[in-house]
């Protein structure tokens, strides 16, 4: 039997898309996280980064990852069982429970795949880790923001203060506005 051991780091979580990311380094038997190292937030298409304690988040994604994983194998295998045997024997209530696992069995691979996807930083949890890296918040924000699709920058969005000025200055052109119309009206 071969056995592969060593560190290794699982669970990416916490993804800045573009920016950096939250893994844990793992030591690992045959790829299986066993025995959680240290946390890293990694500088995404590098391997630099720096070391936080450990990532609560990341130790649930990699150990459930791999609970998916077990119990997929597992649900398929039985599943095929019961569907095997059932179209032997023409037993309905084996085909029920062999499909019925089959579906488990497709919906634990569904949060597998799931779990690749869902794994992006929260705004709050983006703006912890940049201070943690002692990176500008408003750099982090800026991979945040929806890009649009025609290739346009992201407008600045103003201030309180800008709008309320830009809304004064309205109102008093307005009224200037007004008094020259009363004052030619009265000629």
């Amino acid at each position: 039997m071969l056995l592969i051991f060593g560190t290794r780091t699982f669970g990416k979580v916490d993804r800045v898309p573009g920016l950096f990311y939250v893994t844990t380094q793992f030591f690992h038997i045959n790829f299986v996280p066993i025995l959680p190292l240290h946390s890293y937030i990694i500088f995404e298409g590098t391997n630099r980064g720096k070391k936080i304690g450990v990532s609560l988040k990341s130790l649930a994604w990699a150990w459930g990852r791999w609970v998916l994983v077990l119990g997929g194998l597992i649900c398929g295998f039985i599943a095929c069982l019961h569907l095997l045997a059932g179209m032997n024997t023409r037993d309905t209530v084996l085909l029920l429970i062999g499909g019925g696992l089959g579906v488990v069995c497709a919906f634990l691979a569904g949060l597998f795949v799931a779990s690749f996807f869902l794994n992006k930083a929260s705004h709050a949890r983006a703006m912890q880790l940049a201070d943690k890296l002692g990176m500008p918040r408003s750099r982090v924000a800026t991979y945040l923001t929806p890009r649009s699709t025609a290739g346009d920058e992201v407008p600045m969005l103003e201030s309180v203060a800008d709008y309320d000025d830009e809304y004064d200055r309205r109102w008093r052109d307005r009224d200037d506005n007004r008094r020259d119309r009363d004052y030619d009206d009265r000629d």
